[in-house]
């Protein structure tokens, strides 16, 4: 494929910005996003759309290995670095001392992701 230069343009709209409640002019931005959601089916479609000679079976396959294989990994505390982003396991919440347990009504498995 050739290389390409596309400009892309998020619309957004301004709203207050909860986290400053001293400061009523500050916003943060919202990213107004399309009226659809990717899926999975819809990126294989778009493989095989161009020129993929892998059947869409055989692509649908291939990527639930992929995410298996990713999501395993994240369940087991390590990082993932893929093309698109690098996966972190985080977990959110205080802990009272350094002898605290994890408790989860305090605490929340999560992910990092950082664009690649």
């Amino acid at each position: 494929m050739e290389d390409y230069n596309k400009e892309y343009y998020w619309e957004f709209y301004l709203r207050d910005n909860p986290l400053t409640k001293d400061n009523t002019k500050d916003c943060i931005a919202e990213v107004k996003t399309g009226p659809k959601t990717l899926t999975k089916e819809d990126t294989a479609r778009e493989i095989k759309r161009t020129g993929s000679e892998l059947k869409l079976p055989t692509i649908l396959s291939v990527t639930s290995q992929d995410s298996d294989i990713i999501l395993e990994a994240l369940l087991n505390g390590d990082s993932v670095t893929t093309d698109l982003c690098q996966f972190s396991p985080r977990i959110l919440g205080a802990f009272e001392n350094s002898d605290a347990q994890f408790d989860p009504a305090i605490h929340k498995l999560t992910f990092d992701i950082v664009p690649t």
